[in-house]
C-alpha cells in the first residue's frame, strides 16, 4: 500500500509541474519592461497624441483591412491572427496639429479588448499607466518617435482580442503621450490535448490529498 501511494504522489507531482509550466508558458508575455515612470496617468497625457494604424501579414500575404472600432470578437469588421503563425504591422505617427519630439523613445504594449476584461480582476484597468493591467503585455521598447514595427504573434498569446498601445516615453522617462489602436482577434494553438489537460488536472489536485494519506498510512503503520 506504502508503495502504491509512493507511485501515485510520485506522478501527481509531475502533473503539478506541468501544470505550472504551461501556466508559465501563458504568463511569457507579461510585463517585462520596468516603468521608470510610475505616476503618470493617461488622463494626465490625455487627448492622445499618436495615430496607431494596423496591418496584418496572414499566410505569408501582407493585408491592410477596414480598422475594426468593434472589440466583439464576432464582429463583421475583426481580423482574426494565428498565434505564432500571423504578425501585426504596427504604424504609428503623431497625429496632425502636433509636432514630434525627435528626443523621445516609444514603448509598444499589447493590451485585451474591452469585453476580456469583464469579471477578470487580473487585467484590470488603471488609469496609473505602470498598474494598467489591461496593457500587460510589453512588445518592444526604445523606438524612434514615429515609424513601424512587426510583432510576430507569439505562440503563448491568450485567444482574445486586443488593440495595440503606443507610450511616448520623454528623454527624462517620463510618459507624455500615447495611442491606442483599433481591434484585432487573436487564435492561440492549443498544443496540448484537452484529455491529456484533463488527466493532468485530476492528478495535480489529487497530489495534496495523496501526500496527506501516505503520512497517515506510514504513522499507523509505524504504531503497530
Amino acid at each position: 500500500m506504502c508503495r502504491i501511494l509512493k507511485k501515485f504522489l510520485i506522478v501527481a507531482l509531475i502533473a503539478a509541474l506541468f501544470l505550472v509550466q504551461e501556466s508559465e508558458g501563458a504568463a511569457a508575455l507579461s510585463k517585462g519592461i520596468p516603468d521608470n515612470d510610475t505616476t503618470a496617468t493617461y488622463s494626465g497625457i490625455s487627448p492622445p497624441k499618436y495615430n496607431v494604424e494596423l496591418g496584418y501579414i496572414i499566410n505569408g500575404s501582407e493585408e491592410n483591412p477596414t480598422p475594426c472600432d468593434n472589440p466583439a470578437s464576432d464582429a463583421s469588421c475583426m481580423t482574426t491572427l494565428q498565434a505564432s503563425e500571423d504578425s501585426v504591422l504596427i504604424r504609428y505617427a503623431v497625429k496632425p496639429g502636433y509636432s514630434v519630439n525627435k528626443t523621445s523613445t516609444i514603448r509598444i504594449q499589447m493590451c485585451y479588448g474591452p469585453d476580456n476584461i469583464v469579471d477578470r480582476p487580473w487585467r484590470k484597468f488603471d488609469n496609473v499607466i505602470s498598474e494598467n493591467k489591461q496593457c500587460g503585455f510589453d512588445l518592444v521598447t526604445n523606438l524612434s518617435p514615429e515609424g513601424e514595427y512587426t510583432y510576430l504573434v507569439t505562440e503563448n498569446a491568450p485567444s482574445s482580442v486586443y488593440f495595440i498601445q503606443v507610450l511616448e516615453v520623454c528623454d527624462d522617462g517620463t510618459y507624455c503621450s500615447f495611442g491606442n489602436s483599433t481591434y484585432f482577434n487573436v487564435n492561440q494553438i492549443e498544443d496540448t490535448p484537452s484529455w491529456l489537460m484533463g488527466i493532468t488536472g485530476a492528478l495535480a489536485a489529487l497530489g495534496p490529498l495523496s501526500l496527506i494519506g501516505f503520512f497517515l498510512v506510514e504513522h499507523k503503520m509505524k504504531k503497530n
